[in-house]
């Protein structure tokens, strides 16, 4: 309870310090800037840098918010600063992507020591770089993809976590444990109660998709594991699979009975979210992807099965 009130406290100064912020930036020429720049000018001066003064959030585990930081601009940036290691994207908005800036030291793509990406970014940021949508596709186009792309889709409390870690171990493979700036996007169109069914098959959602998933792998190694779970991921996974027909996809799950007896030990609410979860994966994905099962009668052991040229392969 205490928790939240905290967040009312912090999300009521974040709103007052934004008035100011506009009323500032009217008069000093940002404003004029940023709007310059969404509409597809001075693109070499698109990115604003801000410095973060302080944040809060209720709960680090979910998506992120813009309104969970409170930072001052600095500077008008080039874009491509955000193409540098240590910067990574965070979100995506109606009119922006927003990248976040960590210290040389921390490794974004270590699970060992930062088993969620979108967690790590929240506490380890210390400026946000904000450009257009506009000025992002622009940039992925100087993206170059990894060799080889494995996208792990998951229900909760099934090992996903584990087996982050195991490809962590393999030489030239970065990986991402549930970066959520594409699923942001698609929560702040669920909140303003737009159909997302329509919108994810738009050509507009495909280009941003795409150039959001490459500004995502911009400094990969040969090989990328991406380790996406929620609802609103496995939304639009048709639209990567067909964005990204060389890539590869994994569908892990363990029972659902097992399933819930592990969220209940740790949260009732997570419990159901896990069911509606795995009938959602279940109901999208059925026998099209190649699958790994986890059982804890079977003292964990992973039985993948895959599907290619219509003969299936079993792995034990």
């Amino acid at each position: 309870m205490i928790r939240y009130l905290k967040w009312v406290a912090h999300f009521l100064v974040y709103q007052l310090v934004s008035m100011l912020q506009s009323l500032v930036w009217k008069l000093n020429g940002i404003q004029q800037h940023i709007d310059r720049s969404r509409s597809g000018e001075c693109f070499h001066t698109s990115a604003q840098q801000l410095s973060i003064q302080w944040r809060y959030s209720p709960d680090s585990t979910s998506m992120g918010y813009r309104s969970y930081y409170i930072a001052i601009h600095e500077n008008f940036i080039h874009p491509e600063r955000v193409l540098q290691s240590d910067c990574s994207l965070y979100l995506v908005t109606e009119t922006d992507a927003v990248f976040v800036k960590v210290p040389s030291e921390i490794d974004l793509e270590d699970v060992i020591k930062h088993p969620f990406y979108m967690e790590s970014q929240y506490h380890h940021a210390t400026e946000l770089i904000v450009m257009p949508i506009c000025s992002l596709i622009e940039l992925s186009q100087q993206c170059k993809m990894p060799k080889n792309t494995i996208w792990l889709y998951n229900t909760n409390r099934c090992g996903s976590t584990a087996m982050a870690q195991m490809f962590h171990t393999v030489p030239n493979c970065s990986v991402y444990a549930e970066t959520q700036a594409v699923e942001s996007h698609i929560r702040d169109k669920l909140l303003n109660g737009e159909d997302v069914h329509q919108y994810i098959h738009s050509t507009k959602f495909r280009v941003l998709c795409a150039a959001a998933t490459r500004v995502t792998l911009k400094n990969s190694k040969n090989v990328a594991f991406l380790k996406v779970i929620g609802r609103v991921a496995i939304s639009y996974a048709d639209v990567i699979m067909e964005l990204f027909p060389d890539h590869h996809f994994l569908f892990l799950h363990r029972n659902w009975m097992t399933t819930t007896q592990s969220n209940y030990k740790t949260q009732f609410v997570k419990g159901i979210e896990g069911i509606k979860l795995h009938l959602a994966l279940w109901r999208i994905f059925g026998n099209k992807l190649p699958t790994v099962s986890r059982s804890l009668q079977k003292k964990n052991t992973l039985t993948a099965q895959h599907k290619v040229n219509s003969h299936t392969n079993t792995v034990n």
